[in-house]
């Protein structure tokens, strides 16, 4: 069986924009900081849209004339696998902080204004 190297990079989100035709796009940096252009349907877990600061997986294509950003293909959502996402919740003139695992959410803290 042949071997495949895939020359797979990290990076994070640094804006999510509209999209008419993917409902989003993204742009992404990897660890040097070279930015990506991320096409919503290019995201494995599609429709679903990252937020800023996720930390995303992903193949560069090569470099095009086609615009300024390389563009990136086969985008995977990195999921942290401890903690989780923290949330602000606003009810009633009452602030929580929430942790939201994929287990539980639990309120950390309530303030009152």
């Amino acid at each position: 069986m042949k071997s495949r190297i895939r020359n797979r990079r990290t990076g994070r989100i640094v804006d999510i924009l509209p999209s008419k035709s993917a409902g989003f796009y993204a742009i992404a940096k990897d660890q040097d900081g070279t930015p990506y252009f991320c096409y919503g349907r290019s995201f494995l877990n599609y429709p679903s849209v990252p937020r800023v600061g996720h930390v995303v997986e992903f193949t560069p294509l090569p470099p095009s004339a086609s615009g300024p950003l390389r563009r990136a293909i086969e985008i995977q959502i990195k999921k942290p696998t401890k903690g989780g996402d923290i949330e602000v919740g606003r009810d009633g003139g009452i602030t929580r902080l929430i942790l939201r695992t994929a287990v539980q959410r639990r309120v950390l803290g309530e303030l009152a204004i």
